[in-house]
């Protein structure tokens, strides 16, 4: 079922989706140029230049000791890529241009797990604080992107998710989202400055008939729009992290297989997903029109990041 983005903005009155227009006198949303894929089987991150599609370079892979990236987190701005290694239980770091050696900033060590089956990645470039979602052990973890920081296990160590693919910084309220599948199914939010004596991270959407198993998620800071992929229910959704309304975008109608990466180029009207187990990335319209495309096809990819035009 393809839902028209004109009914989403004519819901912006009520839930505050503000991605559709520009009447506020804001600069338009820059376009989308290159996306960057994270592939766990084939133990590479690569790129596609978007006027090229089907057409990959690899950045880092296995021959450079590369090996199950589950999330990425690209720094533009520094030129790196960190990367969650899931079955390697390690963060890395390395150079966006695949110049240079891979660094390893954290790993699994004898007596400590702060680093175990890390299967996503975010980062405030402000601060220059790494996290990532221990989905080893249900906990997330802080460190610093240069990895010279001693790694603190927020929420005194408590387990927090089941699954975690997904992590967005919010720029704007210095904190970040996550999304969890398995028994604490849902996105949240985490205030690195809150109180991190408690036990939950404050859950902005539960499980329901339009959530149920969310992947990656991709973070808006214009709209404080969330979207995310729903690996069971095979649909896109977005919601508004303030009013925390939300609604379909695309469902297992329009031939949605097991949806794991998200990014959204609201620049060009597109969205962006991954099929790991079709092994393929595609592209379609945001407010439904016209036909799904294939970006790349033989990735295994839970993870993808959009670079834009302005970056």
């Amino acid at each position: 079922m393809k839902f028209s983005w004109s009914i989403i903005c004519l819901l912006a009155v009520v839930v505050v989706f503000t991605s559709c227009s520009n009447d506020d006198g804001e600069q338009p949303y820059p376009k989308a140029t290159s996306l960057y894929f994270s592939d766990f089987g084939g133990k590479k991150v690569g790129v596609v230049d978007l006027n090229n599609l089907n057409t990959a370079t690899t950045i880092m892979d296995e021959t450079d000791g590369l090996d199950t990236v589950a999330g990425i987190a690209i720094d533009f701005v520094n030129g790196k890529v960190y990367a969650a290694e899931e079955l390697k239980h390690r963060i890395v770091r390395f150079n966006l241009d695949g110049s240079g050696a891979l660094d390893v900033l954290y790993e699994l060590s004898n007596g400590d797990s702060s680093v175990y089956e890390p299967t996503a990645v975010t980062f405030d470039p402000e601060t220059n604080d790494l996290y990532w979602a221990n989905s080893g052990t249900g906990r997330l973890s802080k460190g610093s992107q240069d990895g010279s920081a001693s790694v603190n296990e927020m929420y005194d160590s408590a387990e927090v998710l089941t699954y975690s693919y997904g992590m967005a910084w919010n720029n704007e309220t210095k904190g970040f989202f996550f999304s969890d599948f398995g028994q604490y199914a849902g996105v949240y939010y985490v205030n690195p400055l809150g109180n991190m004596t408690t036990t939950r991270p404050s859950r902005l959407f539960a499980q329901s008939y339009l959530l149920r198993n969310p992947s990656q998620i991709f973070f808006d800071d214009r709209s404080q729009n969330v979207y995310w992929a729903d690996e069971t229910l095979n649909t896109l959704a977005v919601g508004n992290g303030q009013s925390l309304a939300y609604q379909m975008i695309y469902d297992d109608e329009d031939n949605i297989t097991r949806p794991a990466g998200i990014a959204v180029d609201l620049g060009s009207g597109k969205i962006y997903w991954t099929e790991p187990t079709n092994k393929v990335i595609k592209r379609a319209n945001i407010d439904g029109t016209g036909d799904v495309e294939v970006v790349l096809t033989g990735v295994e990819s839970y993870h993808i990041v959009l670079r834009f035009d302005n970056q």
